[in-house]
């Protein structure tokens, strides 16, 4: 079994665990209003359908590719995508900025700290338009606060700034 497979496969077991863990959390409060289990059903249901799209594109992939002693066909079209070897510097820098954003978010509230991780990540990533980089740093929190805080009331860490 290749690499990715495994990882997919492992992957997938992880989300399908935790999904059986958000089905026992209650969905609903005795308001009727969403509970705690609402958002990790969905998250958990997503993740784990997508393992499962990337699992089977995978399969799929090293059930075509030949074996060990034969030679492969030409093509036009390397089998191999090469993204083990691909931007190693902005994967570290992503790395970071989540350690970083995980760090901040209870301290500085969750809109002030995706906005912060957004354009630091954004910058590293989208180096030469700023203009966008800071747009989305500032609309994309702004959307999310209008959807949780004001549409769906759920509450969210203000941090100091007490912005809930």
């Amino acid at each position: 079994m290749d690499p990715q497979t495994l990882f997919l496969t492992a992957l997938t077991v992880l989300f399908a665990v935790y999904t059986a863990m958000a089905m026992d959390m209650e969905w609903t409060s005795t308001s009727g209003r969403i509970a705690a289990g609402f958002f990790p059903r969905i998250i958990g249901f997503l993740a784990l359908l997508l393992c499962v799209i990337a699992l089977a594109k995978s399969v799929r992939r090293s059930l075509r590719q030949p074996a060990a002693g034969e030679a492969p066909q030409a093509s036009g079209l390397a089998d191999d995508d090469g993204a083990e070897s691909q931007h190693p510097k902005a994967l570290l820098a992503v790395i970071l900025c989540s350690i970083a954003f995980y760090a901040a978010f209870m301290p500085l509230g969750a809109w002030l700290s995706a906005a912060v991780f957004l354009f630091v990540a954004l910058s590293f990533l989208n180096q030469r338009r700023h203009v966008v980089n800071i747009a989305v740093a500032v609309l994309l929190p702004a959307l999310l606060y209008l959807l949780f805080s004001q549409l769906l009331d759920v509450g969210l860490p203000g941090g100091f700034l007490n912005l809930s």
